[in-house]
C-alpha cells in the first residue's frame, strides 16, 4: 500500500487540474469558476473535482472534460494517505474520513499516478499552501496541503492576483 511520500511530484504536463473549494464560496466567485472551467476545457484541460455543493459544483457545471470523485470512491489506500496529513483524522466520522480520502483522487487521479498541473480553488482565508492552512481553510485544506507538498501550484481565487497566476501557468 502506498503512502503519501510514494505519490508523484507535479510534472506540469498532465492537462488536468483540481477545481475545488468551499461550500460557502461567494456567488460571484462561483460564476467565475464555472466560466474558468469552460475556458480550461476549451484549452484541453480535464477537471478533477469532488461533487460537493458550492465550488466543486460550479467547476463541474462549466467543465466539458471532468472526473468527479465522491466519498464512496475512497478506499483503504486513500484513507491511509489522508490519515497521514490530517491532524485530527481519528476523531473524524467515517463520512468525513472518506471526504478527506476522496481529496487524494482530486489531486493525484484515480490511479494516484497523475498529479494535476495546478489547483484552482476558493477558501475564505486565501490559503495556497500547507504553511498558510488555517481552520478557515476548511476541508479544502487537505487537498491544498497534498498539492503544495508535491510542488503543485495552488491558485486561490480569494487572492487578488489569482487570474494572472493562472494564465502564467496555463498560457491561453
Amino acid at each position: 500500500m502506498r503512502t503519501f511520500k510514494d505519490l508523484p511530484l507535479c510534472t506540469g504536463n498532465t492537462k488536468t487540474y483540481a477545481g475545488i473549494g468551499s461550500r460557502r464560496t461567494p456567488p460571484e466567485i462561483l460564476r467565475l469558476m464555472e466560466r474558468m472551467a469552460l475556458i480550461l476545457s476549451g484549452a484541453g484541460y480535464t477537471l478533477n473535482s469532488g461533487g460537493a455543493k458550492g465550488a466543486d459544483s460550479a467547476f463541474e457545471n462549466g467543465a466539458l472534460r471532468k472526473q468527479i470523485f465522491y466519498p464512496f470512491d475512497a478506499d483503504d489506500e486513500t484513507r491511509n494517505i489522508a490519515s497521514e496529513l490530517h491532524k485530527n483524522y481519528n476523531n473524524l466520522s467515517d463520512y468525513a474520513k472518506n471526504l478527506m480520502a476522496r481529496n487524494t483522487y482530486q489531486i493525484f487521479g484515480i490511479d494516484l499516478d497523475k498529479p494535476v498541473d495546478f489547483v484552482l480553488c476558493y477558501t475564505p482565508d486565501g490559503c495556497e499552501s500547507y504553511q498558510t492552512r488555517t481552520k478557515d481553510t476548511g476541508g479544502t485544506g487537505q487537498a491544498i496541503e497534498m498539492a503544495s507538498r508535491k510542488n503543485i501550484p495552488v491558485i486561490n481565487m480569494a487572492n487578488k492576483d489569482w487570474n494572472v497566476r493562472l494564465f502564467n501557468i496555463v498560457k491561453i
